[in-house]
């Protein structure tokens, strides 16, 4: 539920979805505070659509059965269809921020931030994604602190407005529980939060730390 009616939903159609995800104690022990996945079926969408040209913020508490390859959140128009935006877990268990440009047909161009700090087993943990509009480029915070800043891959080093091939891919849903390249998410989310055309700095994000 979000206080500014942007509710999360389950996106439906070609999904491979069968439910969205149950109900656990959260970061703060309130009872039924965070979704559970269970890293084979479970998802919901939201309607937030980050753009490589604006200020956005993501923010989330987890709890990951699964530290290798645990893929959190991203934007793909269908099962196998090119991604946009990826949050994630890599081999090693440091969180990721991941956003592919348009550009020769394929996912070939983009940026990449990769956190310095690993994310422990069934361990909560808060993660925040910071970007900055004016240089296309942002920052990773792990409990935070800043842990890692962008970089760019391939060709292209700025975005348009939305012009291949330049603008990375964006639409929505944006899947929560879900990401590319076709996988689910397995463990705990808890307060997740979505900032349009504004960035976060530390205190921001302390006091998003500091929430039940």
């Amino acid at each position: 539920m979000s206080g500014n009616a942007r509710h999360g939903y389950s996106p439906g159609g070609v999904w491979p979805a069968t439910s969205g995800p149950s109900y656990a104690v959260g970061h703060s022990n309130l009872t039924n505070g965070s979704a559970s996945f269970n890293g084979t079926n479970q998802l919901f969408a939201s309607d937030f659509v980050p753009l490589c040209h604006e200020d956005f913020a993501i923010t989330f508490w987890i709890y990951s059965n699964l530290t290798s390859n645990n893929r959190i959140l991203g934007y793909q128009a269908a099962p196998s269809f090119n991604p946009g935006i990826t949050m994630t877990l890599n081999v090693s268990g440091n969180p990721e921020f991941l956003s592919f440009w348009i550009a020769g047909g394929g996912n070939i161009d983009g940026i990449s931030v990769t956190s310095s700090s690993a994310v422990t087993a069934n361990v909560w943990t808060h993660i925040a994604y910071v970007h900055n509009g004016s240089t296309r480029q942002g920052t990773i915070w792990v409990n935070g602190v800043i842990t890692g800043n962008t970089s760019n891959f391939g060709s292209y080093e700025g975005c348009t407005t939305g012009i291949s091939p330049n603008q990375w891919h964006n639409g929505t849903p944006l899947n929560i529980g879900y990401a590319y390249p076709s996988q689910f998410f397995v463990g705990m989310l808890d307060d997740i939060w979505f900032f349009k055309e504004r960035q976060l700095n530390a205190s921001d994000i302390s006091t998003l730390m500091s929430l039940p």
